[in-house]
Order: C-alpha cells, then structure tokens, then sequence
C-alpha cells in the first residue's frame, strides 16, 4: 500500500509486483492482521480533500468511512455524522485548525480527522 500510495502521490507509473500471501491465520483477527483490502478507488486530494469509500462489494451491507487529505496525510474517519446522519465525505475539510476537522455539511459539527471525535 505505501508503494502504491507513494507512486500515486509522486506520479509515477511503475506497474505493481504482485506480493505472495503467507496465508497466516490469527484467531479472531481477520485477514491476518493486514486490515481491510480496500480496490477501485480514488484517493482524496488537495483539490478534492474527502473521499466516501465503500469497504464491503456492491450489494452487501456496505460498510462505509470518509477518508480524507490533510497537512500532506491521509485520515480515515465514520462515513456518517452521529448527530444527523449525513455523509461527512460531503463536508468540508478544514486545515485551519490543528489538526485538521471535517465540518458536517448539515449540522456544522466538526470532527477531529486523528480521533473522528467531535
């Protein structure tokens, strides 16, 4: 991922390697341990700063999160507002404090992009 991420942010077209799976199993830890495969999306950027990611395949119970660019750095927080239930990922994202918040487009509640608290 951080290959991946690196050429897309430096803009390089290097073709991707494919890396062999050691297939470990962890008890109670799914994918071993190597988080949530996440394929066809877009990273946010400067001039698009919040992405609204799907994690689960189309037709599923999707789960969903905001991930957003800020300060050079890539945070992912809840795709809803607890408050009212509106998508975060069509908030604004706001570098003028620190750190950074997601402004909820409907109730203006702000949430912190390191902690996704209020």
């Amino acid at each position: 991922v951080r290959r991946s991420l690196s050429s897309q942010l430096n803009g390089s077209r290097r073709r991707s390697r494919k890396v062999e799976s050691t297939n470990v199993e962890t008890p109670g830890v799914p994918n071993g341990g190597k988080g949530h495969e996440v394929t066809g999306v877009t990273l946010p950027t400067e001039e698009k700063p919040l992405k609204g990611w799907a994690l689960s395949p189309p037709g599923s119970s999707a789960d969903t999160m905001t991930v957003c660019y800020a300060n050079r750095n890539y945070y992912g927080i809840a795709a809803t507002c607890p408050r009212c239930a509106f998508d975060l990922y069509r908030g604004t994202l706001n570098n003028q404090c620190d750190p950074a918040v997601v402004e909820c487009p409907t109730c203006a509640t702000p949430y912190n992009v390191l902690t996704g608290e209020p």
